[in-house]
């Protein structure tokens, strides 16, 4: 194994083990209002979804929290570069919800990005996996709201009668 991998997660690991617990109390005590982004990354037709090392460990869309200075589309930027690799520059709003956790909500919003290459690239530490799936045959362990933000999608892409 790579000696620099088990350096980064052994440093998370220690990091999340001490600031776990006193993100979870600022939490209660403060209950804030959070931001994020997901994208729907879509090449020849198929839904590229990532399984996290954290939390519910379900297949879910790229993503994550966008920082204090961050707009919605720079976090959603970076967060695909940090899970899979993948450098992308348009993005296509979708929707956005609201979601609620123990002791806080994110307001998230999503996006939908088309990709040239299958390639990505797992960092092995925030993601275990990822792969590329078509849109009927979806993996059945997957998040809700990776089928509601599909459903906004297909909404979005069928022709709008003209008025």
């Amino acid at each position: 194994m790579n000696v620099g991998f088990i350096i980064r997660y052994a440093a998370k690991k220690t990091f999340w083990f001490i600031a776990g617990p006193i993100r979870t109390w600022y939490r209660f005590f403060v209950r804030p209002t959070e931001r994020g982004a997901k994208v729907v990354v879509i090449h020849d037709g198929k839904v590229l979804l990532v399984r996290p090392n954290y939390a519910h460990r379900q297949w879910t869309l790229p993503g994550g929290g966008a920082g204090r200075r961050e707009t919605f589309e720079q976090a959603a930027i970076r967060e695909v570069r940090e899970e899979v690799g993948l450098e992308i520059q348009t993005l296509t709003f979708i929707r956005e919800y609201q979601a609620n956790h123990r002791f806080f909500k994110t307001n998230v919003r999503a996006f939908v990005t088309t990709v040239e290459s299958d390639y990505f690239a797992v960092d092995g530490i925030e993601i275990a996996e990822a792969a590329w799936f078509p849109r009927d045959a979806l993996p059945h362990d997957r998040g809700p709201r990776v089928d509601a933000t599909l459903a906004a999608l297909a909404l979005s892409e069928k022709p709008q009668p003209d008025i």
